[in-house]
């Protein structure tokens, strides 16, 4: 099975949108032995992944890197602004 995903994340500040390109920047790309693999496209107001995976298990360990790492900006980000 070959799976295409793009993951959207919407209305970003444009502040938003140049840290999580800098995060994402330092992040594998390349997932479980060349078996899923991302692109981050960035436009003014939203940053879309687009994944392939080779298999439901490639595509899973992409997206939860992808989601965890979201997770710890997000959460990063309310400290920083409190």
């Amino acid at each position: 099975m070959k799976a295409k995903v793009n993951l959207e994340l919407n209305k970003l500040s444009s502040k938003d949108i140049i840290h999580l390109q800098k995060l994402f920047e330092l992040e594998d790309k390349i997932f479980s032995d060349n078996r899923a693999s991302y692109d981050l496209i960035a436009t003014d107001e939203e940053i879309v992944f687009k994944i392939e995976a080779k298999d439901a298990v490639a595509l899973r360990a992409c997206l939860s890197a992808i989601t965890k790492t979201l997770s710890i900006y997000e959460r990063t980000k309310m400290k920083v602004e409190d």
